[in-house]
């Protein structure tokens, strides 16, 4: 049951959108729906995101912040796999290592390191998954009170107007549509920076 409900927990923060308007209902929502090809052992959780405008940055690679989220919430996934609770943040740190450019994708990668009685440590490394080269690397410690409700109280109060997670027949589909929308948004940005090459370099 830990496996599903760590899968179940990040895929209900991904897709918590509204029915009517297809708006997100979440933070998790609005950084990370187009995480895919989510994998869970106990104690770690896998997942891949590609890097397009809706998570970049101004210079074209991926947003720290949306990096900060994913050591979060997957992180916290991966604590789910072992634990019905999920427990409360208290430290993430993340160091920012090299950049993910837009039109690739990242794999991440969330390890529990230790969970004890009240306090549970997940190491997230976050890679580029053409070169393998390291992005991020995030430590994520949460505390876990002991009456805390379990998370299956969590996905049971989930917006009725929710979306559904995607079934696994379509991790195909989706996967393909995220490498076409990471394509155009990486010549976006190759068209951004030729008209900023090609206007004035200096102003009075």
């Amino acid at each position: 049951m830990s496996l599903e409900l760590g899968v179940g927990f990040l895929q209900a923060s991904i897709s918590a959108t509204d029915s009517a308007t297809d708006a997100p209902l979440a933070f998790d929502t609005t950084a990370l729906r187009q995480l895919h090809s989510i994998t869970a052992a106990p104690g770690r959780v896998t997942a891949e995101l590609p890097v397009t405008l809706a998570v970049a940055n101004r210079y074209g690679t991926l947003h720290g912040g949306c990096i900060a989220t994913l050591v979060d919430t997957v992180g916290t996934a991966a604590l789910v796999t072992v634990s019905p609770k999920g427990g409360v943040s208290l430290s993430i740190n993340v160091n920012y290592l090299s950049k993910a450019p837009l039109g690739g994708s990242v794999l991440v990668e969330a390890q529990l390191v230790k969970s004890g009685r009240t306090i549970a440590t997940i190491d997230v490394q976050i890679k580029d998954k053409s070169t393998g080269a390291l992005a991020a690397q995030g430590t994520h410690v949460k505390f876990i009170a002991q009456d805390e409700p379990d998370l299956t109280q969590f996905m049971e109060k989930m917006p009725a107007g929710a979306a559904a997670a995607p079934a696994a027949g379509q991790e195909g589909e989706r996967a393909g549509e995220h490498g076409r929308q990471a394509t155009a948004a990486a010549a976006a940005v190759a068209q951004r920076q030729q008209a900023r090459a090609a206007g004035p370099r200096s102003r009075l």
